[in-house]
């Protein structure tokens, strides 16, 4: 009978189970009674168990003269008298039935062989494979500004887990007291490129939370844990600070609404024809096929019936979709990648040039050490034809340009001149000219702290789609 099967199979399992000791109801002992702190496992791969534990009668350790004696329930074996420790600590092996269950009875007795009353008086190891511990079922990633996911903890560790301390820098800096913050956006997801990744959180760096200043390539500490039930906790920490950070609110997947599935589909479709006309131009027939084979597959075809089901509420079809908009993304990429390589390959040599100019005006020891590091991953792209590497390569060289600009006051009265262009749309007008001429004042001065600090609460007072439109606002504020 299959259900006598199964509820035999539970029944085993439910007894495998040990209550953890913060959810076993207090007993009253009796003065006298011995307690016993039992350790092990209660389901084991062979015949063979390690049993320990600590023996206490009336609170305290009992006299080493103490035995404890363990006797499997079929009278089959006993462990005989083991001595407790000055500390009323024992250790031994059990043997246990070939099949099923074993019950064990415990038998306390003092210098005298006088038996003690003792709580519990049994316990019982089950023969058998454990229980399967739970997995984490997709990786945790924090995205980082040139767009890149870093794996913090890859999908498929055994539950519960953590990551290691991950060293990162922040690419901008933050005043104390702005109105602006600094975002460190968190993943779930194992691809290396974040927009292929659902975001869980990000966390907020407010210039009101902050003690002091935080400069550009300020350094930050993150690690993540994820309990037994899979629900994540990050933490960044700023040395600088001696803050810690955490998200406001618990982190929550939220699968994308039938709308963004619908833009994301149209994006693609849209990437493959450029590469597509891209690729007939340089005459590449080979990748303009694939690109007119893919813009037709019926995978678009099965996303749009789960988009449906997603506008009415289905969360599992919206995350089908999801998954196979990422695969479709990756071998439009793929493609892309073949296609953008002599451009590619051109960007990153004007990011060399212009690079080394900027660290020869205003960059210091650790800019020019930044940039031979890149330089030599450059290298190895180069020699590889690796257009995904040499486009981080070029992001990375791009950050080490806006840093070192960034020290020039120059940089900020550029800014404050572009903002000024968008002066009528300013919600409060009358701020807005009141800092427009506390920028000029600062760049008289040539006041690089007092700049950033005017230009970063210009763009918090401008709507967010203004903002953006102004500032081409970055997704994520380390590297």
């Amino acid at each position: 009978d299959p259900m006598t099967v199964v509820s035999r199979g539970a029944a085993i399992f439910a007894s495998s189970q040990r209550l953890p000791s913060s959810r076993a109801k207090p007993m009253n002992v009796a003065v006298g009674t011995a307690t016993v702190q039992l350790e092990y496992d209660s389901v084991a791969r062979d015949t063979s168990a390690l049993v320990g534990g600590k023996v206490e009668i009336n609170g305290k350790p009992a006299p080493s003269s103490t035995t404890v004696r363990i006797d499997r329930d079929d009278q089959g074996w006993n462990s005989g008298d083991v001595a407790i420790d000055p500390k009323g600590m024992f250790f031994t092996q059990v043997t246990i039935r070939e099949k099923g269950q074993s019950v064990f009875r415990l038998t306390v007795r003092d210098s005298a062989g006088q038996s003690i009353p003792c709580i519990p008086e049994s316990f019982a190891i089950t023969n058998g494979l454990p229980p399967a511990k739970p997995l984490l079922p997709a990786g945790c990633a924090v995205a980082l500004a040139d767009g890149r996911a870093a794996i913090l903890i890859p999908g498929g560790r055994a539950l519960p887990c953590a990551s290691d301390v991950y060293k990162l820098q922040f690419v901008r800096g933050l005043k104390k007291g702005a109105i602006d913050s600094l975002k460190v956006p968190f993943l779930s997801g194992d691809e290396p490129i974040a927009d292929h990744n659902l975001c869980g959180t990000i966390v907020h760096v407010h210039g009101k939370d902050i003690s002091r200043d935080v400069p550009a390539g300020t350094d930050l500490e993150i690690t993540m844990e994820v309990d037994a039930s899979g629900v994540p906790t990050v933490r960044v920490f700023i040395p600088l600070l001696d803050q810690t950070f955490e998200p406001s609110e618990r982190i929550e997947l939220v699968h994308e609404s039938a709308e963004v599935l619908g833009s994301r589909k149209k994006a693609l479709i849209a990437q493959l024809d450029e590469i597509e006309t891209k690729a007939n131009e340089a005459n590449l027939s080979s990748i303009g096929n694939s690109a007119s084979k893919l813009s037709v597959c019926d995978n678009f075809d099965t996303i749009d019936a789960l988009t449906e089901k997603a506008r009415n509420g289905d969360n599992v079809a919206a995350g089908q979709a999801r998954n196979l908009l990422v695969d479709l993304a990756k071998k439009t990429n793929e493609l892309k990648a073949q296609i953008d390589w002599p451009t590619t390959l051109v960007e990153y040599n004007e990011a060399v040039d212009r690079v080394r100019k900027l660290a020869a005006e205003n960059g210091d020891t650790q800019d020019r050490k930044s940039i031979e590091d890149v330089l030599k991953e450059g290298a190895r792209a180069v020699e590889a034809k690796d257009t995904k590497m040499l486009e981080h390569c070029t992001s990375q060289l791009g950050a080490i340009s806006f840093g070192i600009a960034r020290k020039d006051p120059g940089f900020y009265v550029g800014f404050l001149a572009h903002l000024s262009q968008m002066e009528q749309r300013f919600p409060d007008r009358a701020a807005a000219r009141r800092l427009f001429a506390e920028g000029a004042a600062a760049a008289q001065r040539r006041d690089v702290n007092s700049l950033q600090s005017v230009v970063q609460q210009l763009l918090g007072m401008l709507p967010s789609e203004v903002a953006a439109e102004a500032n081409l606002a970055i997704r994520s504020d380390v590297r």
